[in-house]
């Protein structure tokens, strides 16, 4: 009978034990799974790599960006300006035209902006690009940043194509519909959108609930062992 009691007990326990480690498993995969939410599924709308960087030494005010074009429907959720790693000197308006020199959505980025690939993103509405062709530019004021004015490659997001490059002079860093075209070997690429939003960063609350999901489970665990 002792040693029926002491079967029965061990595979109870090893019931035990498994019911914990399961438990244990699915609570550190949803805190791992919470923490990995604030990785990037964010994609810029242009990659842009052999960049050259004019210094604006001589302090011009531009609006200066490029022409794209969009073959299917797009989705713009922040609008992006390069800042080279270092903080910058002056926050800068970045905007969206149509063909008809309609503004279609415009935020200011500063250094508090959110940094993804080589940008600053602030968040805009979501705004939907039908087919068809649009500028971007961005605002300079000096004594300024400086920006990209020749990069070797330029790809885009499936269904985005870049153009050309355009500018107007002399706006005194207010945003405007760029009418000068920049010319062959000109890529003003210091602006960006975002076609997918920003990974979110986890409640603080739901990270916390987690912890102690996982906390309790070790607890449970030493318990059954104790006992």
């Amino acid at each position: 009978m002792k040693r029926i009691s002491i079967i029965v007990h061990s595979a109870k326990l090893h019931r035990q034990l498994r019911a914990v480690g399961l438990g244990l498993c699915l609570a550190l995969f949803l805190l791992l799974g919470a923490l990995g939410t604030a990785s990037a599924s964010a994609q810029a709308a242009f990659t842009v790599s052999g960049v050259a960087v004019w210094p604006n030494h001589d302090n011009k005010d531009w609006s200066l960006g490029f022409e794209f074009s969009v073959s299917s429907p797009v989705t713009v959720y922040a609008l992006g300006y390069n800042y080279f790693g270092v903080p910058l000197n002056n926050s800068h308006q970045v905007g969206i035209y149509d063909s008809n020199q309609n503004l279609l959505t415009s935020a200011t980025v500063t250094n508090a902006s959110t940094v993804f690939d080589g940008y600053l993103y602030t968040s805009v509405s979501q705004t939907v690009l039908t087919p068809g062709n649009y500028f971007i530019v961005g605002t300079t004021l000096g004594p300024n940043d400086g920006w990209i004015y020749e990069a070797t490659s330029i790809v885009g997001a499936p269904g985005v194509t870049y153009v050309e490059s355009w500018y107007s002079p002399g706006t005194g860093g207010m945003l405007s519909f760029p009418t000068i075209d920049a010319g062959v070997g000109l890529q003003y690429m210091e602006v960006n959108f975002l076609v997918s939003p920003l990974g979110t960063t986890p409640e603080p609350g739901t990270l916390v609930l987690l912890g102690t999901g996982v906390l309790g489970a070790l607890g449970a665990f030493r318990r059954r062992l104790m006992s």
